[in-house]
């Protein structure tokens, strides 16, 4: 026997034929996301949430949006052209020498854009300080230009680039990879990180100490007929393994 969806049994009766029979009105104090309650369930209701939640679901959404994001390479396109920035080794770490690298091509050839060191200015921030690169371009890929840098503090370091290529007018922001602390990646943990412990450098300027010693007295018994060459390249030895020790001993 046929019947008609959604149409009621009888005058005052609940129950209804096809889908969503016998659904009731849910208390919406209880969910923020509940139906309000609609009179016979009608299957065409519409989903309605509490106003504060609604308001909460786009403040999140504008704030995701507008949040500073940052990636390994970032693209953005300018007229006709896409423009690549990102670092050279990834992650970048502090005291670690690194490039920024930046690739430009024509989007519909795909053919790099050349001659255009001289025409863009690249300058890095990270938080108050500031410093301007000197790209270079690559003699093998056409539209590759480079930077060395060192970075020396961990955090969000920002790439803008402003100039022209051709006609456009280029002022662009790339919030390219945070550089890591070398610390996290260091091991063992205690080591100088050069490969050269505390103790090896202590033991060294105790023995270049020794020779100093040795030395001297040697001058001492034979008359070298130029004194104190022989102590002065050994003061200078020890020296240099004394500054070695400052900085192991401030880096750790």
């Amino acid at each position: 026997m046929g019947f008609a969806e959604g149409r009621h049994a009888g005058p005052g009766s609940d129950a209804r034929l096809g889908p969503g029979a016998g659904c009731a009105p849910v208390d919406a104090s209880r969910n923020v996301f509940a139906f309000r309650p609609v009179r016979g369930c009608r299957p065409d209701a519409v989903l309605h949430m509490k106003p504060i939640v609604a308001l909460s679901l786009i403040a999140v959404v504008v704030l995701v949006a507008v949040a500073p994001f940052a990636a390994a390479h970032v693209t953005k396109t300018v007229g006709v052209y896409s423009i690549k920035v990102g670092w050279a080794n990834e992650p970048p770490v502090t005291g670690e020498r690194n490039q920024i690298t930046m690739q430009i091509w024509n989007t519909g050839t795909r053919a790099g854009a050349t001659g255009l060191a001289d025409t863009l200015t690249v300058k890095v921030t990270m938080g108050t300080n500031s410093k301007t690169l000197a790209m270079e371009e690559s003699d093998e890929g056409p539209g590759n230009y480079s930077a060395s840098i060192l970075p020396t503090q961990a955090g969000l370091l920002v790439v803008h680039v402003d100039g022209t290529i051709g006609s456009n007018q280029v002022s662009q922001t790339f919030n390219v990879e945070e550089v890591q602390d070398a610390g996290g990646f260091a091991f063992p943990s205690g080591g100088s990180g050069t490969g050269v412990t505390m103790t090896d450098l202590e033991n060294e300027v105790q023995s270049l100490q020794t020779r100093v010693d040795k030395i001297e007295a040697d001058e001492q018994k034979e008359g070298n007929r130029i004194p104190g060459v022989g102590i002065a390249g050994a003061v200078v030895a020890i020296a240099g393994a004394a500054a070695l020790v400052a900085i192991a001993q401030k880096r750790r």
